[in-house]
This record gives structure tokens, sequence and C-alpha cells, in this order.
């Protein structure tokens, strides 16, 4: 295995790792700005997004 297709591994594993982070509200998630919660929970169809910006109606 060559130097390029280990870094595409690696780039592809850190991009679903952080997909799955935000799906399931993991430690990036809960850093990143209310207001940007309240968007990425509104795709991810979550019941409520968790933050105090009061946001968490539905």
């Amino acid at each position: 295995m060559g130097k390029k297709s280990a870094v595409w591994i690696v780039l592809g594993l850190l991009f679903i790792a952080g997909i799955l982070d935000i799906k399931y509200r993991g430690l990036f998630f809960r850093m990143l700005p209310c207001r940007i919660q309240h968007k990425l929970t509104e795709v991810f169809q979550h019941e409520d997004c968790r933050c105090s910006c009061g946001h968490s109606q539905k």
C-alpha cells in the first residue's frame, strides 16, 4: 500500500467519524455553536438539539 492510498483511507475514516459524531451528538457536535447545532439537528431530524440557546422547540 502506497502513501497516497493510506492517506485517503485515513481521510475517509476521519470523514465518517465526523459524520457519526454529528449524528450521535458527540464531543465535536457539543463544541459547535448553538446555531449550527440547531441546523444540524434539523438535517439529521433529532427531536431536540440539547443546547442552552432555546432552540429546543420542535
